[in-house]
């Protein structure tokens, strides 16, 4: 899907996209002009890491840790339920952090989820459960 679109994969990324220290490392060399970002496929916000932004995250899970295949659940926009994919740039375009067969897994995994909460509320609402069911579906 990526090669059909312009993008690049995780063997064509820089190596400062490595792991958080080489990440904070290459913020500290503005000569990169690095950024790391975060994009809702949901709420379609996005944004910008900031070196403390960074750094919060190594505080949290350790300068090894890598944002390559990673996602966390939209924190951009009150109330999204959405998923952060993140991304790299050092000017113009933004590539993804992560691998083809990763967003492929996603969309799988995220589709089943959708379908199963889908017979959850149908099951409720065929139960005369309406109320539990609009917050189950809200929940998602």
């Amino acid at each position: 899907m990526f090669a059909r679109m312009g993008y690049s994969t995780w063997p064509n990324a820089p190596g400062w996209t490595a792991d958080l220290r080489s990440m904070l490392a290459a913020y500290d060399d503005q000569s990169y002009g690095v950024t790391v970002r975060a994009r809702c496929r949901t709420c379609r916000k996005w944004q910008d890491f900031t070196r403390r932004d960074l750094e919060r995250i190594a505080d949290q899970r350790g300068m090894a840790f890598s944002l390559f295949n990673k996602r966390t659940r939209c924190r951009l926009t009150t109330g999204c339920h959405g998923w952060n994919i993140f991304g790299w740039s050092n000017g113009t375009w933004v590539y993804p952090l992560y691998s083809e067969q990763q967003d492929e897994r996603w969309a799988a995994h995220d589709a089943e989820r959708d379908r199963a909460l889908r017979e959850y509320a149908a099951r409720l609402v065929r139960g005369g459960e309406a109320d539990r069911a609009r917050k189950a579906w809200s929940r998602r």
